[in-house]
C-alpha cells in the first residue's frame, strides 16, 4: 500500500489547523457570549433586589404630622457622609447633572443621593410583639474595601436599618441628635450615617438617584397633577419632609428611583482605571460598561399620632 506523499501530509496538516482555528474561534466567541449574558442577568437580578427593597420602604414611608423630618434625601457632590469612601477616580465636577430630560441621563454627585425615611417593618421583630412596628432607614452609596485591606474598593449600595426599639429610643425625627451621632453597630440609630458592612444590598453601583413629586391640583382644569419638587435647580440638592397641620414640605406622591450598575466587564475596567493600570476618561468607560435602572414608586405616606 502507497502511504502518504509529503505534499498531500502538508495539505491534510493545513486543512486541520484551518478547522481548528475555526472551531476555536467559535467557541471563544460561544464563551465571550455567555460570559456577557451571565454578566447582564447578574446585573439585572442585583438592581431587581435593590430596587424590590426601595420599593418595599417607599410604598410604607411613614409622615408625621408635627415640625419633625419625617422623610429627607441629599446629593452628595463630595465623598459622603459615612467616613468610610475610599477616594477613587470617578469625577467630582461631571457627577451632578440634574437638568436631564430623562433620569436615566442624570448624575448625582460622587456619592448619588443619601435617603432617610422612616417605613413600617416588613415581617415579624423579634425584639417586639408589634409586626409592623415603624422603623428608620437609610440608603448611601460608598466606594470602600468589603475587608478592610484586603481587596480594592468598590461601590456598594448599603440599607441600613435601625431596630424598632432603637427607632423608638430615638424618636420619630430624622433631624434628632440619636441618628447624627455616627455608629457601626448593627440596628443602631447612627447606623444611618455608618451602614454596617453586612448591610450590603447590591456591589457595583455606580449612581444612586432619585426624582420626587407631589400631587397638586392643577388650578384650570381641577385635575390632580405630578410636578417634580426634588431636585428643582442645581443648587436644590436637599429636600426633608417636614408636615406641620398642612404646610411644610409635603410628602411627595411619587418616586423615581435609578441605579446605575457597572457589568463584571465594566468593575474590571473601572479598578483597572482607578488603580492606573490603564488610561480613558472614567465616566466614557462607566457609560459603555454599565446599565441604568428605574422603577416608579407611589407612596402611600400615612401619618401617625
Amino acid at each position: 500500500m502507497a502511504g502518504f506523499t509529503l505534499v498531500e501530509v502538508l495539505v491534510s496538516a493545513a486543512i486541520t489547523v484551518l478547522i481548528a482555528g475555526v472551531l476555536f474561534g467559535i467557541a471563544g466567541s460561544a464563551v465571550t457570549s455567555w460570559t456577557r449574558l451571565q454578566g447582564v442577568l447578574e446585573t439585572e437580578a442585583a438592581a431587581g433586589r435593590a430596587l424590590d427593597e426601595l420599593s418595599d420602604d417607599l410604598e410604607g414611608a411613614l409622615c408625621f404630622d408635627d415640625e419633625s423630618v419625617s422623610l429627607a434625601i441629599s446629593i452628595q457632590p463630595g465623598t459622603g457622609i459615612s467616613g468610610n469612601w475610599v477616594d477613587g477616580e470617578k469625577p467630582v465636577a461631571d457627577s451632578l447633572v440634574l437638568d436631564a430630560d430623562s433620569l436615566v441621563d442624570a448624575r448625582f454627585g460622587v456619592a448619588g443621593v443619601w435617603l432617610r425615611l422612616f417605613t413600617t417593618r416588613r415581617g415579624k421583630d423579634p425584639r417586639t410583639s408589634d409586626p409592623a412596628a415603624p422603623v428608620a432607614v437609610g440608603y448611601q452609596l460608598i466606594r470602600r474595601e468589603m475587608v478592610p485591606g484586603n481587596a480594592a474598593p468598590r461601590y456598594f449600595l448599603y440599607r441600613a436599618e435601625v431596630t424598632a426599639a432603637a427607632t423608638q429610643t430615638a424618636g420619630f425625627a430624622l433631624d434628632g441628635e440619636a441618628y447624627a451621632t455616627a455608629s457601626s453597630a448593627d440596628g443602631e440609630a447612627g447606623n444611618l450615617l455608618v451602614p454596617p458592612v453586612r448591610r450590603v444590598i447590591a456591589e457595583n453601583v455606580i449612581d444612586f438617584g432619585a426624582w420626587l413629586y407631589s400631587r397638586e391640583t392643577d388650578p384650570e382644569t381641577g385635575r390632580t397633577r405630578i410636578a417634580r419638587v426634588f431636585p428643582q435647580s442645581a443648587g436644590s440638592l436637599d429636600y426633608q419632609v417636614t408636615f406641620t397641620r398642612g404646610a411644610g414640605a409635603p410628602m411627595p406622591g411619587v418616586v423615581d428611583v435609578m441605579l446605575r450598575i457597572l457589568t463584571d466587564e465594566g468593575a474590571r475596567k473601572i479598578a483597572a482605571l482607578e488603580a492606573g493600570k490603564i488610561s480613558g476618561d472614567w465616566w466614557s468607560i462607566a457609560n459603555a460598561h454599565s446599565r441604568v435602572f428605574t422603577r416608579r414608586i407611589a407612596v402611600r405616606g400615612s401619618g401617625l399620632p
